[in-house]
């Protein structure tokens, strides 16, 4: 030791100077590790991207897409477990109020900060939100909400729901194939399914198939239909309900008539067992979702997630609707596209709104996923005929035009449809019946006979047949009134002359025999307690029958003595007054107590000649 330590200090100073470099560059690579251990582990932190969903929540619907929207994000983040961001949903429940679903939106931009709101299917709904995303420059994906000329101008609103262009074509193809010249329009009546239905409206008018009549319906609506054979529905499930309740009761779900549903009406199209049961003949037109195994499985994976839910437990809620099957796809895209914006490589410029439109998948929709002009739409249609408490797939409708039994849509099918079971469980469509099987309604209507007025009604009877006929203003005018109708009319001749009281009385008490009344006949309280009367409509229209006064003062008589004499006090007051303010300065107002009083009355009559227009 002594003769290293001595002899070789060199040495030493080497060695330990060696020694002291190893130990810091072991040192180095330990912290090196343990820094890089903890970027990878800061660098797997997810970034939480919030993003709103504005629902009516008391609907079925909107549970159904919020448990959509939920299970999808679930199932992508699994799949894509390496993505660096994740989207955090936030939700509101508008209560299907317009102005609290803005409420919803606001709250969410300025509170929680969003960066994109989805959004269910009312039209209004759908403006407001799209209207406060264009200002604060956040996309708005709406689900199932009308194509509009009104909502195209947003360009920040993404809409997936179905081609009213394609439908409309469908539809007009479907009427024409059964040879139908004019159906009735029953439409619910509220903004959106108004707005939602004028593409068709427009379509068959380019297709010459006749708008006999359209209805405005709601679910509070009374039992009064037109009477027609082929009816369009357009409305939504709680009043489509009501409407076919309604026309059980009327009579017209049976053999003769048609129902056809649109696709708005029958994409979330659930149904309880006895709204199917009203419904027995129904066809209605719907988005085509092909059959997958994906999306199989995820309807039995959702179905089961219901179980546990507590707001949907007791509900018959038998599929995955179109809108669920949409929300699952748009939730995929909006988490690609979040994700994109993120990436370090990515384009500045990228805009989330830009990252979903470029969005392109395979989702549970079938066809890859792609929005074109910031709109998801769904092309084809399968035609569903409601039979029992189910339903059978009876043809197709392609966007090509055409339609087809097969599931395969392409451009090679065959125009045929499977066998329609119609209201009141007949294979035979309505213009295809036996020509007596199939008769329009008649109305009975009685015709005064008396003659009074030739030009408002005038009535002959003819010697072979004994066939009434009936001429004049009031039967052109009601002839006009129920030309939409179809009616037959049978005109039966009034024989109790110019005695319209007991008319009023046959009309009330021989239902059965009568419809209605047409003549020259005076609206009177007596009458009113018997039958109802339509306006009058001739140019004397509703007046007054009083005895002409020749008296010149007959401007007495309006106003009751007591009320004469009332105002004369106050008259006298109001002279009194005037007289005591101008008395003391005014040398008008002085003098002998006959030229006071005097003053004072005239004052008082000033207001009577005013009131009765004298001087």
């Amino acid at each position: 030791m002594e003769r290293f330590g001595i002899q070789n200090p060199t040495l030493v100073s080497f060695v330990l100077v060696l020694l002291l470099s190893i130990s810091n560059f072991l040192a180095s690579s330990q912290n090196d590790d343990v820094n890089k251990d903890s970027g990878s582990e800061y660098d797997r932190v997810p970034v939480h991207v919030p993003v709103g969903l504005v629902l009516d929540l008391g609907s079925m619907e909107g549970k159904i897409v919020r448990s959509s929207v939920s299970m999808a994000l679930t199932d992508f983040y699994t799949t894509n477990s390496d993505y660096k961001t994740r989207l955090s949903l936030s939700v509101r429940n508008s209560h299907g109020e317009p102005l609290l679903a803005l409420a919803s939106g606001v709250d969410l931009l300025q509170a929680v900060g969003v960066e994109a709101i989805i959004s269910g299917s009312s039209f209004l709904e759908t403006k407001l939100l799209a209207e406060l995303g264009e200002k604060a420059r956040v996309p708005v994906i709406s689900l199932d909400s009308p194509i509009s000329s009104s909502l195209s101008r947003y360009s920040h609103l993404i809409q997936a729901t179905h081609d009213s262009s394609s439908e409309a074509k469908g539809i007009t193809a479907f009427i024409q194939e059964f040879e139908w010249d004019s159906v009735a329009l029953v439409y619910e009546d509220d903004d959106g399914w108004r707005e939602s239905m004028q593409l068709m409206v427009d379509h068959f008018h380019e297709n010459e198939v006749r708008i006999r009549s359209k209805v405005g319906f709601t679910s509070s609506s009374s039992d009064e239909l037109m009477m027609d054979r082929v009816f369009v529905v357009h409305c939504s499930e709680l009043v489509a309900t009501h409407l076919f309740s309604c026309a059980e009761k009327l009579g017209m779900m049976g053999e003769g008539f048609a129902w056809i549903l649109t696709a708005k009406s029958m994409n979330n199209f659930n149904g309880d067992d006895f709204s199917r049961e009203v419904m027995e003949g129904v066809v209605g037109f719907r988005s085509y979702i092909p059959k997958s195994k994906e999306l199989q499985n995820f309807t039995l994976r959702w179905r089961k997630s219901l179980d546990s839910d507590d707001e949907v437990v007791g509900l018959e809620i038998t599929r995955l609707s179109v809108s669920g099957v949409w929300a699952h796809d748009i939730a995929w895209a909006l988490a690609r596209a979040v994700e994109v914006t993120r990436m370090v490589n990515a384009s500045s410029s990228t805009t989330l709104l830009e990252a979903i439109t470029d969005s392109m998948f395979k989702g549970l929709s079938g066809d890859h996923f792609h929005v074109k002009d910031n709109n998801f739409l769904s092309d084809k249609f399968e035609i569903v005929n409601l039979i029992g408490s189910g339903e059978r797939v009876v043809g197709f409708w392609n966007s090509n035009g055409s339609f087809s039994n097969r599931r395969l849509l392409s451009s090679s099918t065959h125009n045929k449809l499977e066998t329609i079971i119609w209201p009141g469980g007949s294979a035979q469509s309505p213009n295809r019946r036996n020509p007596g099987e199939n008769k329009r309604k008649k109305l009975r209507v009685l015709v005064t006979s008396s003659n009074r007025f030739p030009r408002l009604v005038k009535v002959t009877t003819d010697p072979a047949t004994k066939i009434v006929s009936a001429e004049g203003f009031c039967i052109d005018v009601f002839k006009a009134s129920i030309n939409p109708f179809n009616y037959d009319v049978e005109f039966i001749l009034w024989r109790g002359g110019s005695n319209y009281d007991k008319l009023a009385h046959a009309l009330y008490n021989q239902k059965d025999k009568y419809d209605a009344a047409v003549g020259d006949t005076t609206i009177t309280s007596n009458r009113l307690k018997y039958v109802d009367f339509t306006m009058a409509f001739t140019e004397l229209g509703l007046g007054i029958v009083a005895p002409k006064e020749r008296s010149m003062w007959v401007f007495f008589q309006p106003l009751t003595r007591d009320l004469w004499v009332t105002s004369a006090a106050f008259f006298v007051l109001t002279g009194i007054i005037v007289w005591l303010i101008e008395r003391p300065e005014n040398t008008e107002f002085q003098g002998s107590w006959s030229e006071q009083i005097g003053v004072i009355f005239g004052l008082a009559s000033l207001p009577l000649c005013m009131l009765t227009g004298r001087s």
